[in-house]
């Protein structure tokens, strides 16, 4: 039995610590998607169970007070709350709002150069396109100082409020740098 009990040890603890390493899986989204905030839950309670089942198996396995299927109960029991208070601790964090901007889908294409192709007026909203990850996307934009530009001008997106973009010139943005 101490084997058993070590494999779960070392199962959960390769599980806990590849988690460390890459992070909690989250299911797969689109670019242009909204991030998603629903964590995969499996493998956090999955490495919390067979660590502490393996561990209270460990300790009770020499113990007269607690045998057989009593002693069983226990370490199923121990195993099931790590399993669910993992799973809680993982839901808690990852209802946590992100200070991350690529989570904030105002900033998800910041950066990005994009083509005008209906000019942008003073006070008239223009249309920008632009291709990521071989995906097109147009959205309505307006320049960042309220300055015309013309069909055709290149253009960097600052950010996207209500699916318009504010743009500035790329010229003026090689410039700064």
């Amino acid at each position: 039995m101490p084997v058993l009990w070590s494999s779960l040890i070392v199962a959960g603890l390769l599980a806990l610590v590849y988690l460390m390493i890459v992070g909690v899986p989250q299911p797969r989204r689109s670019f242009d998607a909204p991030v998603a905030r629903t964590p995969r839950l499996f493998l956090p309670a999955a490495g919390a169970f067979s660590t502490v089942t393996g561990v209270v198996g460990y300790l009770t396995e020499g113990s007269l007070r607690v045998s057989g299927a009593a002693r069983w109960i226990v370490v199923l029991l121990a195993g099931g709350v790590a399993a669910a208070l993992a799973a809680t601790l993982v839901v808690k964090v990852f209802s946590t709002p992100s200070n991350d901007p690529e989570d904030d889908p105002r900033y998800r294409f910041q950066g990005h150069v994009a083509r005008v192709i209906e000019a942008i007026g003073i006070d008239r909203l223009g249309r920008i396109a632009f291709e990521i990850d071989g995906r097109r996307f147009e959205l309505s934009a307006r320049s960042m100082d309220n300055a015309p530009v013309a069909v055709d001008s290149e253009v960097v997106i600052e950010q996207i409020d209500d699916q318009v973009a504010t743009v500035e010139l790329w010229a003026v943005v090689e410039q700064r740098l």
